[in-house]
Formats: structure tokens, C-alpha cells, sequence
């Protein structure tokens, strides 16, 4: 994958920290948007950053090799994407509750898991379990690390779907996961699945399939957070942890931007907008597939990918305050946490304080 993702593109010979708000929307959800400094050689480049923020805005991992003084820097953003975890409670790090993570291979030897993590492989059979994805890994990591996580004693039962680029397999491979976890919670009353991230949606044929699991994993106490119903009341957000105060810490990125000139006139858009609660998705350390020790430091792009598993690990935080509380409650009280430079920032905290 290194190779092959750095024979795709070419960086600027001077970067700059203007190179991701210059990206496309094309490139900023393809491959070059991705990866940008990953795997990459930077000490024959002009790398005109000079701050831990300028820095953050870039999305780079431990194979980055960057020039003679700003290794140490990197150092302390790829550290500061771990420990800036602002929707964590003291006290609160949800032990004793399950999760279940829908989501592409991963590397379940990684220490942030150490053996809080089982794959159970969706359609074992298939030979594209052998491919790892940077995704998934992502996903738990975000969910539950060990340092990189929201709810970092959670246990995770990962659903390993096969790789597949193919978007209906896709939502074939995400019901069959969701059949297993029904299963699952059968056979084990006592002790049950309360969670599900899947950082993915479902084909329009599929949905009144998918709905049927959903309602009857809720009659479970487990409930579905999914992309197809977790963006009417959650959207990501960029969150700087250099900024010089805390107001200024949350902003949309350029996409978002575009987006709400673009749908600004609509209603029901503006109402959505100004009604979401915003998760801080950007400028955070994931573990990597590539070795059990890696990381990955994502950058400014805010991904709705990287949202669903950390809002799903603040419910976590919340379901060992309070068992018995369902999504639709958790979504409401989200709704009550303050506002931060005029957006609704998730904050369990505010959540603990209501329970």
C-alpha cells in the first residue's frame, strides 16, 4: 500500500500549510486528500511550518520522515491527537460495556487493544479478510484505544467484513454483520452487545432490512449507530486544540463551508445545521495497520467516518454512568451541551451532569 500510494500523486516541492484547504473536493475524499505526508521523505522538500498547528492541519503517520528539526514537533502533534480527547469524564472510561465495530481487516495485535478486541470474520470463507484497511482501524482505534480512544476499557466484538469496493457487497457484508450481532445477543443475555458502530450506510434496498435488525437489536437495550441515521443529528467539526482560546477551537472546514452557502436557502438544511451536534472529528492520532506500535496523526479534513465511533464512545461513557439509557435519550441530551463558537459541541460532561 506505501509504495502504491506514493507513486499516485506528487507533493509541492515547498509546502505549505495552505496545501490541504487547496485540495479539491475530488482530491480531498480521494487518495492525495487521504494519505497527504504519509510514507512520505521530507527532507528534500521546503517545509514551510513553523507551529504545532500548522502541523496538525496535515494528516502524516510514523513512516513520515520529515527534516532536521521538525521531527520533535511531529512528535508532540502525533501525541496531543491522543490525549486531546475533550469529550472524556473523568472517572468515566467505559469498562463493563460492549461494542460491537462493523468495519473492513484490521490488526487486532495492536497495543491499543491489548485483548480487548475479538474479530469475528462476517463470511470467513472470503478471501478478502487478508487485506488490511487503514479504515477499521481507525474506527476502533477512535472508539476504544487504549491512548487513542473515547471509551478506552470498552470490550469490542469487531465484525470483519471482507475488503470490497463495491458499494452494494458492501451493504450486503454490513446486514450479514448485523445478523451475527442479533446472534450474538441471543446467546449471551447476561453480558450483551449495547453498541454498534458502523462508519458506513446501506443501498436504498437494503434499508427496510437494515431497519428490521435496528428495531430489533433497540428491543435488546443495543442500539445501531450508523451514516444512515447518525447524520440527522450529528455532523463532525474541526477542532484545533492550538488555538489561542477555546471559542476559536471549533470551525467547519472548507468543504463544510461550501456546503452550507451552497444549501443555506433550504429550511430544513439550516434548521439541521443549526440544531446539529458538532463531534470534533479532525487533527487526531489513530492507531495503523502497518505495525502493532504504528500511528496515524489525521489532519484538518473533517471525517464523518472518524465521528460515529468517538460519538459512539461517548454513549459508552454514558452507558456505564447510566445502563439503561437509550440512543434517542443520549441524542437528545447531546442536543443540551453548550455551544462553542456558535455550535453545539458533544460533550459528555454536560451529558453525566443531566443523567
Amino acid at each position: 500500500m506505501p509504495k502504491s500510494v506514493i507513486e499516485m500523486f506528487d507533493i509541492p516541492e515547498v509546502l505549505e500549510p495552505s496545501f490541504v484547504d487547496l485540495l479539491s473536493d475530488d482530491e480531498l475524499f480521494g487518495i492525495k486528500g487521504i494519505w497527504q505526508l504519509s510514507y512520505r521523505d521530507l527532507r528534500t522538500k521546503r517545509v514551510a511550518i513553523s507551529n504545532e498547528g500548522d502541523l496538525s492541519r496535515f494528516t502524516f503517520n510514523d513512516a513520515t520522515i520529515f527534516p532536521p528539526g521538525l521531527s520533535e514537533m511531529a512528535g508532540k502533534v502525533m501525541e496531543e491527537g491522543k490525549s486531546g480527547r475533550i469529550l472524556n469524564h473523568d472517572g468515566l472510561t467505559g469498562k463493563g460495556v460492549k461494542v460491537a465495530v462493523i468495519d473492513k481487516p484490521l490488526n487486532p495485535n495492536h497495543k491499543e487493544f491489548e485483548s480487548r478486541l475479538e474479530v469475528i470474520k462476517v463470511e470467513p470463507d472470503n478471501e478478502n479478510h487478508d487485506s488490511l484497511d487503514f479504515h477499521g482501524m481507525t474506527c476502533a482505534s477512535l472508539l476504544a484505544g487504549k491512548t487513542c480512544g473515547i471509551a478506552p476499557e470498552a470490550v469490542i466484538k469487531y465484525f470483519q467484513i471482507p475488503d470490497s469496493g463495491d458499494r452494494k457487497e458492501i451493504s450486503r457484508y454490513a446486514l450479514k454483520a448485523l445478523k451475527k450481532i442479533v446472534e450474538y445477543n441471543l446467546a449471551n443475555t447476561v453480558d450483551p452487545i449495547r453498541l454498534v458502530s458502523w462508519s458506513g450506510g446501506f443501498t436504498g434496498e437494503d434499508m427496510e432490512e437494515r431497519n428490521n435488525y435496528a428495531q430489533v437489536l433497540s428491543e435488546m437495550g443495543c442500539y445501531l449507530i450508523d451514516a444512515t441515521m447518525f447524520m440527522r443529528n450529528f455532523g463532525g467539526i474541526d477542532f484545533n486544540p492550538y488555538a489561542e482560546c477555546n471559542e476559536k477551537k471549533y470551525s467547519l472546514n472548507q468543504w463544510q463551508s461550501d456546503n452550507y452557502e451552497r444549501n443555506k436557502e433550504r429550511p430544513d438544511f439550516t434548521e439541521w445545521f443549526e440544531n446539529c451536534c458538532y463531534v470534533p472529528s479532525s487533527r487526531c492520532t489513530a492507531a495503523s495497520d502497518d505495525i502493532a506500535d504504528g500511528y496515524i496523526h489525521w489532519g484538518k479534513a473533517v471525517s464523518e467516518s472518524w465521528t460515529i465511533p468517538q460519538a459512539v464512545g461517548a454513549m459508552a461513557l454514558c452507558l456505564q454512568k447510566r445502563p439503561e439509557l437509550t440512543y434517542e435519550s443520549f441524542v437528545a441530551l447531546a442536543k443540551q451541551c453548550p455551544r462553542l463558537n456558535g455550535f453545539i459541541i458533544l460533550n459528555v460532561d454536560s451529558i453525566v451532569e443531566a443523567l
